[in-house]
């Protein structure tokens, strides 16, 4: 038997063959690195806005702020939560949402002209506040107030918490 070697339409068929195959596989990696980045810019997001609301956590979970007995300790509008807290010494906390971004303000009660305004989280799409009426809680004979934050971004995805308020918190 004679060695046979290919012909050229054998050689331009298996080149043919070849680069359909080299086109559909940098047509799936391609995707699968876009699905990927996609999903790293969804969970970092989800990180940056559970970020947000330990701050709000910490924020709330400072009673030891001296409250005057004016004011009650926690306020809810709209779209701002604003809560006397200590940073630094007595402060006001506000978290509010400006444009598509979450904004933290600090400033001391008796001076609010000397805010600090801090960038918390950006492609804010709605930052929900909503204080339930009060509940008999289980362990306390104070009845509670539960207020829930839920933060959505442009693309929908949503992290909330909930947190219990006494009554002299919200007043």
């Amino acid at each position: 038997m004679t060695p046979r070697a290919m012909t050229l339409i054998e050689l331009l068929l298996a080149l043919t063959l070849l680069s359909g195959l080299t086109a559909v596989g940098v047509t799936w990696t391609v995707t699968l690195s876009r699905t990927a980045v996609e999903s790293d810019a969804a969970a970092a997001w989800t990180a940056a806005a559970q970020s947000a609301l330990d701050r709000v956590a910490d924020d709330l979970l400072a009673r030891d702020a001296p409250a005057a007995r004016s004011q009650p300790r926690v306020t809810v509008a709209a779209d701002r939560l604003a809560v006397l807290t200590r940073d630094a010494g007595p402060a006001r906390a506000a978290f509010a949402l400006d444009g598509r971004r979450l904004y933290r303000s600090t400033a001391p009660p008796d001076d609010p002209r000397a805010e600090d305004r801090r960038l918390l989280l950006d492609r804010v799409g709605a930052f929900d506040l909503r204080v339930d009426p009060p509940i008999e809680a289980a362990t306390q004979n104070a009845p509670a107030h539960t207020l829930t934050l839920v933060i959505t971004s442009d693309d929908g995805t949503s992290v909330q918490r909930r947190f219990r308020l006494t009554r002299e918190d919200v007043r």
